[in-house]
């Protein structure tokens, strides 16, 4: 026996007594862990519980050495964190065993909640699904009431409640659009914004930009010729309106110019002891601003008022036809008397008139 057939001899005695044997690649493969895998196809040659084909422990390895740890063998847990007993089913583990704060059942709808779970008692007047059912406070007593939901202070939907009032119950479904705060009985209507802001059924309405008309004043001695006057004024008037001098309540206001009519107006003197409301001769041309109120001091009627010196004063009844935009406007005519030192009365006459053409 030569020497390399003594150590081919020896190296193939060693490889028996290592339950060993060479593979069709040529390369030498052992089974260490004596579960009849050789260690060139076991992923684990040192646990006799790992091999291609074992079945699939639940404990925490690759048993069949398809790469997957516990799979088909493991359980799956929920979150538990309020402790209520029941679990997140957004919070799913996988284990053999439960980890710590979990359970096996997927039914809280409210993991941070101990009071909500599908044992609660009832589903009380909180605005929360108490028993996990789906249903918000199915077991309260509830009632209806109106709401104002812009804030404007009136109310236009209806909402069932259940426990105390909420706090923006009104008493009135007056709103037109409790969507908007801007819109409400009584607000002021803006101009081109297509909406119906004071409620009253009706878009930018009173949203004229030009007055044209005509002012007349007279004041009559009656003791004179039928036919004849004292003081008799006309005037031209015209004007472009003006809201930021608007007063409060009022639907809209004009600044005009007012230019006496010469060929109408008559005088023998006496409209000279005549002012305006400002305290100037009435006699001459004058600028004005004007302010229409649908329903002064809330009984009515619709007056114009007149602004002096930074304040409103009511100065004529007005008769508005929205749809032509006419305004006839007066203080009307009355007649009243004025007695003398010297035993004797005089009687006479006055009269304010102006008609106005908006558009």
């Amino acid at each position: 026996m030569n020497a390399f057939t003594s150590a081919w001899l020896s190296l193939g005695l060693f490889a028996c007594s290592q339950n060993g044997t060479l593979n069709t690649a040529g390369t030498f493969a052992v089974d260490a862990d004596g579960d009849s895998v050789l260690s060139d196809e076991d992923c684990d040659d040192t646990d006799p519980a790992v091999a291609p084909g074992f079945p699939e422990l639940c404990d925490g390895t690759d048993n069949d050495c398809d790469g997957l740890i516990d799979e088909g063998v493991d359980s799956t847990w929920y979150a538990d964190i309020d402790q209520d007993g029941f679990g997140d089913p957004d919070a799913p583990r996988f284990a053999c065993t439960a980890p710590d704060q979990t359970v096996a059942n997927a039914e809280d709808c409210d993991d941070t909640d101990a009071a909500v779970h599908p044992d609660a008692e009832s589903d009380a007047c909180d605005d929360r699904d108490n028993d996990c059912d789906g249903l918000v406070d199915e077991d309260a007593e509830f009632f209806e009431t109106i709401v104002d939901l812009d804030g404007d202070g009136f109310g236009g939907s209806t909402t069932a409640y259940c426990g105390g009032l909420p706090d923006n119950a009104v008493d009135n479904a007056d709103d037109c659009d409790d969507a908007d705060r801007q819109s409400f009985p009584g607000a002021r209507e803006t101009c081109d914004d297509r909406r119906d802001n004071d409620c009253d059924g009706q878009i930018d309405e009173m949203c004229y930009t030009d007055w044209s008309g005509e002012e007349r004043f007279e004041y009559d001695f009656l003791s004179f010729a039928p036919g004849s006057r004292n003081c008799q004024i006309y005037w031209i008037t015209d004007g472009r309106r003006n809201d930021e001098a608007r007063c409060p309540g009022c639907e809209f206001s004009f600044t005009l110019t007012q230019r006496i009519d010469d060929e109408r107006s008559q005088d023998d003197g006496t409209c000279a002891t005549f002012t305006a409301i400002d305290g100037t001769p009435i006699i001459g041309d004058h600028g004005y601003t004007y302010s229409y109120h649908p329903d002064y001091a809330e009984e009515g009627p619709a007056l114009l008022l007149q602004l002096d010196g930074g304040e409103w004063y009511p100065w004529a009844d007005a008769d508005l036809n929205s749809e032509s935009g006419e305004m006839i406007y007066s203080f009307g005519y009355a007649d009243r008397s004025r007695a003398f030192s010297g035993g004797y009365t005089v009687y006479y006459t006055y009269d304010f008139y102006g008609t106005a053409f908006l558009e």
